[in-house]
């Protein structure tokens, strides 16, 4: 398995789950495409927000607002963007190459595999010789380099998915602070947008 071959099976499953969504009513004012992501064991959950959805978690957080006072904003650091637990799924299968990979991902990281054949060699996908110590480093390198790297080849694809302007398309880890959730985002958009998007208060 080759990075390249491994990035590219990834992202035509991407691309595919992409254009159903495109096919759909929800496909509208889209802002937000997130690969919310597991590092601890190589989950990855794909989710979207568009307009719509941003006006129900507002409604669902009125009652609340004083108690989460970040979640009046609609900024990067707000409701509007950084509650990603709360945006809807994309439903998606991954197969082939993908999920091997993954199946192995969980391995290396948590010693358990339940895959349908032996794990990936993550030598022959990183292109490097490893020690044993450095084979979890390496393939969580890989997994983030695949996710990223796929997000700078999808991400500009206006006539697919219907973009609400400031949109964002980005990867995060789970339950983590402001300053880490800023640093993701900045891995795949417009530094100017994000300095826009983080400045925004109500």
């Amino acid at each position: 398995m080759k990075y390249e071959e491994l990035k590219n099976d990834f992202k035509e499953q991407i691309i595919y789950t992409l254009n159903d969504f495109s096919a759909t009513q929800q496909n509208k004012n889209v802002y937000a495409i997130v690969f919310d992501c597991d590092l601890d064991n190589g989950q990855i959950v794909l989710r979207y927000s568009n307009l719509e959805n941003f006006e129900k978690l507002k409604q669902s957080w009125e009652e609340y607002g004083y108690m989460y006072k970040p979640y009046g904003q609609n900024g990067l650091f707000g409701l509007k963007y950084n509650s990603v637990g709360d945006f809807p799924m994309l439903k998606y299968e991954y197969k082939g190459m993908t999920k091997h990979f993954l199946d192995s991902y969980y391995y290396y990281r948590t010693g358990d595999y339940y895959g349908e054949e032996e794990p990936v060699n993550v030598m022959e996908i990183s292109g490097q010789p490893l020690e044993e110590d450095g084979l979890r480093t390496e393939i969580k390198n890989i997994f983030i380099r695949m996710i990223i790297d796929t997000i700078h080849e999808i991400k500009d694809i206006p006539e697919i998915i219907n973009y609400d302007e400031d949109y964002l398309v980005f990867m995060c880890d789970h339950d983590i602070s402001n300053d880490d959730f800023e640093k993701w985002v900045r891995k795949t958009n417009d530094g100017k947008l994000v300095d826009k998007l983080a400045q925004i208060m109500d």
